[in-house]
């Protein structure tokens, strides 16, 4: 009788995992303590459009409720903002979410990330190069055990952030918001600079093809060049 009790507990397991095959999450978004020293910020007007912009970031993501969604199947995830908030009539959601789309290729083990300039749309492809670490550290969240794990990335600018989030070995996806992933389980909760990510919701679904990307592929140096000559027109 117990190697049976055994064998059905083994069953059940392995149903839940692959249940995870193929599904999506929905993410939320909070912002957290400015990151900025403004004491440091000399310029007294510099330092109020800085207080005044973390303000108007705050007021607006000050709702609970589903930010952006991570789509994945047995070949690619997908991130992306919900289409209903794109679409919002208030222009400042342009400025305060993040317009991007992120797809993870698994084979090739890379992200190519859609970026809209001047109305049209353009593919990058980014190398999946995360140097993870783990710590010891752990908390509970939204009911799931997590753990902690840290990251340098150099942005765009030069700049080099550091990145925390919070992964959960109970959910066996080792996706996450944005073009973080590659640790062991679900990324939970997530800060890049002054925007915290946060799971609210995770559904198992079978028969789900992500979405890829539609625009034309270019290089990083061809797209700071469109970058530079958005900005000086």
């Amino acid at each position: 009788m117990n190697y049976l009790k055994l064998f059905f507990l083994l069953f059940a397991l392995i149903g839940s995992a692959q249940d995870y095959t193929s599904g999506y999450a929905t993410y939320g978004v909070e912002m957290a303590a400015l990151q900025i020293d403004t004491s440091k910020v000399e310029n007294n007007q510099v330092k109020s459009v800085i207080i005044q912009q973390h303000k108007k970031k705050k007021r607006l993501l000050n709702e609970d409720i589903e930010f952006f969604k991570l789509t994945f199947d047995s070949n690619y995830s997908r991130f992306e903002t919900i289409e209903r908030l794109s679409k919002d009539n208030d222009p400042d959601w342009k400025y305060i979410l993040n317009s991007e789309v992120y797809v993870y290729d698994y084979v090739n083990d890379n992200f190519q990330i859609q970026k809209s300039i001047n109305g049209k749309n353009y593919i990058l492809t980014k190398s999946n190069d995360l140097n993870w670490k783990i710590t010891e550290e752990t908390k509970r969240i939204r009911g799931y055990h997590a753990r902690k794990a840290v990251v340098e990335v150099e942005r765009e600018n030069g700049i080099v952030v550091k990145i925390a989030a919070w992964f959960t070995s109970d959910l066996p996806i080792n996706l996450g918001p944005l073009h973080y992933n590659g640790l062991p389980g679900l990324i939970i909760e997530l800060q890049e600079l002054d925007k915290i990510y946060y799971l609210k919701n995770i559904k198992p679904k079978k028969l789900i093809t992500t979405k890829k990307l539609s625009g034309k592929s270019i290089s990083k140096t061809e797209y700071d060049e469109l970058i530079e000559n958005a900005v000086r027109f």
